[in-house]
């Protein structure tokens, strides 16, 4: 279980992860546990699955970090950087941008990484999930918040973004999540992800998308 400076847990996170990382434990399609979900709220409180990793405070196994080392390895060592077809395809989904903006928008970010542009270790995770066709369960709200917002901030030097004012969603009952099944909730990965995400990086980044 990983918890970055300024990121916050709420009373649940630490017990949903334990179930989920027991339960998933010997099922290789599912790579991490997210702990956040940029405020989403499942309406039907159930846990989630979604190609994405996200990095406010997450869980994984040992498999993972190897996997993801091997994946990224191969990928720093490609001239240009190029996105392999089986990651196009995992992209290839409805959202605010068209597919070929939305495959731009993520060619950009880990060519730049590879590049050492950006000095982070979590857009690795990202690429490893997507290019291997992974899962990553998502909480049915959000259980870790980052107070990390400000201008002395290694990132997130910037405070007025939705993420900023993030607050914890509806606590989840002990024990509710244990017998679910997550499925895969493509309005969180299509459209609620997929804007806050953009808006987010494009900040970062001295673009900021308007949607």
């Amino acid at each position: 279980i990983v918890l970055e400076d300024d990121t916050l847990p709420d009373d649940g996170f630490f017990d949903h992860c334990a179930a989920m990382l027991e339960r998933f434990r010997k099922d290789e399609s599912v790579f991490a546990v997210n702990g956040s979900n940029f405020g989403y709220e499942a309406p039907d409180g159930r846990a989630g699955l979604t190609a994405y990793f996200f990095m406010w405070g997450w869980a994984s196994w040992r498999r993972s970090n190897e996997l993801t080392r091997r994946t990224w390895e191969e990928f720093e060592s490609q001239t240009g950087h190029a996105l392999p077809g089986a990651f196009k395809r995992r992209l290839r989904m409805k959202t605010i941008l068209d597919d070929s903006e939305w495959l731009r928008y993520w060619q950009r970010i880990f060519s730049r990484t590879a590049k050492g542009e950006f000095d982070t270790w979590d857009y690795q995770w990202v690429y490893t999930a997507l290019r291997t066709e992974k899962w990553c369960i998502s909480h049915a709200s959000t259980s870790v918040v980052n107070n990390g917002f400000d201008r002395d901030a290694t990132h997130t030097t910037y405070g007025d973004l939705e993420l900023a004012r993030l607050v914890y969603g509806k606590p989840l009952e002990q024990g509710s999540f244990e017998s679910v099944t997550p499925t895969r909730d493509r309005y969180y990965e299509n459209y609620h992800m997929a804007r806050v995400w953009v808006r987010y990086v494009g900040k970062s980044n001295g673009r900021l998308y308007r949607f």
